[in-house]
C-alpha cells in the first residue's frame, strides 16, 4: 500500500508541476476506504478488497488562484457534533457548485448544495461574482437536448485543456 501511495504522491506531483502558474488544482474523493481483512474478503467466494459502508469521509483539496492557503474548511451546521466533534465540514452536494463557481459557470438554483465560499479569497469573491441560472433542467425533469452552451470568460482558456 506504501508503493502505492507513493506512486499516486508523485503522479500528483507531475501533474502539479506539468499545470501553468495560475492554474486551479483539485483532489477529490467522495469517501474514502476501508481495507477488510483476508478471512473476509473471501466470505462470499468472490475477493473484496474492501468497502466504504463505515469509511472516513472524502477529501477536497484545492490550490491555486483566489484559493486560500492552509485553509482548513469549518463550516457551521454542517456536522454531526456526536461524530465529528467541533470539526465541520462541507458536504459531498457543495462540490458541484464550488466547482461551477471556479469555473465561471453559472449554478444551478435547483441544485442540493452550495458554493463553498469559505474556501476563496475575499479579493476573489469581491471580484467573482456567483452567478445562478434556474436549472440545467427543462421543466419537466429531462435534459434538453437542444440547449445551447452557456458562453464564458473562461471559454478559449478551456479550449487548450
Amino acid at each position: 500500500m506504501e508503493d502505492y501511495y507513493t506512486y499516486v504522491d508523485r503522479t500528483l506531483g507531475m501533474c502539479v508541476a506539468a499545470a501553468s502558474r495560475d492554474a486551479t488544482v483539485v483532489v477529490l474523493s467522495d469517501h474514502g476506504m476501508h481495507a477488510k481483512s483476508p478471512p473476509s474478503r473471501l466470505r462470499s467466494g468472490v475477493e473484496i478488497s474492501g468497502d466504504h459502508e463505515d469509511a472516513p469521509d472524502g477529501i477536497l483539496l484545492v490550490s491555486g488562484t483566489g484559493i486560500k492557503k492552509n485553509y482548513r474548511l469549518r463550516r457551521p451546521g454542517m456536522v454531526l457534533s456526536h461524530l465529528y466533534g467541533d470539526r465541520l465540514r462541507a458536504d459531498v452536494y457543495d462540490v458541484a457548485p464550488t466547482l461551477l463557481y471556479l469555473l465561471g459557470l453559472p449554478v444551478a438554483q435547483d441544485m442540493d448544495g452550495e458554493v463553498i465560499t469559505e474556501m476563496f479569497t475575499d479579493d476573489y469573491l469581491a471580484t467573482h461574482q456567483i452567478n445562478f441560472v434556474r436549472s440545467f433542467e427543462d421543466t419537466d425533469g429531462t435534459k434538453s437536448q437542444n440547449r445551447k452552451a452557456i458562453p464564458t470568460p473562461r471559454d478559449e482558456e478551456l479550449k487548450d485543456v
